[in-house]
């Protein structure tokens, strides 16, 4: 999680200097917010905080709608392929989630 968070911090100001549309922009603040929520919910766990489950579970929504805004916004992508990266994205943002908090998500 941190592995992804960092760039997406780091490559936000340049990325919003580069943006050419509002959507853009956008798709710039999500990414941004996954990297912040993606370090606070990493600080989270370590600290066994009782937040970190909801940061946790923010971080994997603004990763996939990331995942799924950003190839169409940035790249032009079609819109099933963008909804098919958003997919994928869900898919690995899960699998992250429930490794990091197995015991928060899987109670049993």
């Amino acid at each position: 999680m941190v592995a992804l968070a960092i760039p997406a911090v780091l490559n936000g100001p340049g990325e919003w200097q580069g943006a050419e549309s509002q959507a853009q922009h956008v798709a710039t603040i999500i990414e941004v917010s996954y990297g912040v929520l993606g370090i606070l919910g990493a600080i989270a766990v370590i600290l066994h905080k009782p937040w970190a489950r909801p940061a946790i579970l923010a971080w994997a929504v603004l990763i996939t709608v990331t995942a799924c805004l950003a190839p169409h916004v940035w790249g032009g992508s079609s819109i099933p392929m963008a909804l098919l990266s958003g997919v994928l994205g869900a898919l690995i943002a899960t699998v992250l989630a429930m490794l990091v908090l197995p015991s928060r998500l899987n109670p049993s």
